[in-house]
């Protein structure tokens, strides 16, 4: 969870800022990752439904028992956890479709609609996604960008005509892909990028740097970019 203190008079002149009595900014991102089994994912679910303010819960927080090895569940007012701040963003980073038992069977077909049902927001690539073709997990994504967003920076020419499905490269990088995405925290004073940064190591794939022949360019060159952008195109400060 992002959480940074600024002045009181910090964006007060800002339309979209909430009166608040408190100068703490609260912007909660949930992250997973390397999801190998999908017994799992409804205890996600179950956690996920009790990050809301306390008037929209759907869960009983006070007898909600504690499966995600979390804070207590206190109706909100943990000082561990703070339930009533529900999530700017639930992320899965990498290995979303493979090496799942299941996704050997139906290539991630069922993985990533438990995912959409659970309710993940954003995903990023992880090196077992180069367990399946690129025409097949530009199936996937497109499955999962009914409901959430990938955030690749750094995999270069994937969305290029390769003769799969999805011809139409725009058309498709619009619905399901994106290189930057910007958070807002509910009060609308902060804004975070948030990016999906493929590992450049030269060991991970059978071939230096290449995701199934497509290059892999430098993390840490591709995040200095995708920071400048983010400065000079938004008014947010931390990537």
């Amino acid at each position: 969870m992002f959480r940074r203190t600024l002045p009181r008079s910090f964006g007060a002149t800002t339309s979209t800022m909430a009166s608040t009595s408190t100068d703490d900014i609260v912007l909660r991102l949930v992250s997973i990752n390397d999801v190998y089994k999908l017994s799992n994912l409804p205890k996600l679910a179950t956690f996920l439904s009790t990050l809301q303010p306390d008037d929209e819960s759907t869960i009983d927080n006070e007898s909600t028992t504690n499966d995600c090895n979390t804070a207590p569940v206190n109706n909100g007012t943990s000082p561990m956890l703070d339930r009533s701040i529900r999530p700017s963003a639930v992320c899965i980073c990498g290995d979303f479709i493979s090496p799942s038992t299941l996704s050997s069977i139906d290539a991630g077909r069922g993985h990533v609609a438990t995912l959409r049902a659970t309710g993940i927001t954003h995903a990023s690539l992880g090196n077992h996604e180069a367990d399946v073709k690129l025409e097949v997990l530009r199936k996937r994504i497109s499955q999962l960008g009914r409901s959430a967003l990938l955030l690749n920076g750094n995999v270069v020419g994937w969305l290029d005509d390769m003769g799969g499905t999805f011809n139409a490269a725009s058309s498709f990088e619009q619905r399901s892909t994106a290189e930057l995405d910007v958070l807002t925290s509910d009060d609308g004073r902060v804004r975070v990028g948030l990016t999906g940064l493929l590992s450049d190591e030269a060991n991970m794939f059978r071939t230096p740097r290449k995701f199934r022949g497509l290059p892999i360019e430098s993390v840490t060159k591709r995040y200095d970019q995708i920071r400048s952008q983010l400065l000079v195109s938004t008014d947010a400060t931390v990537l």
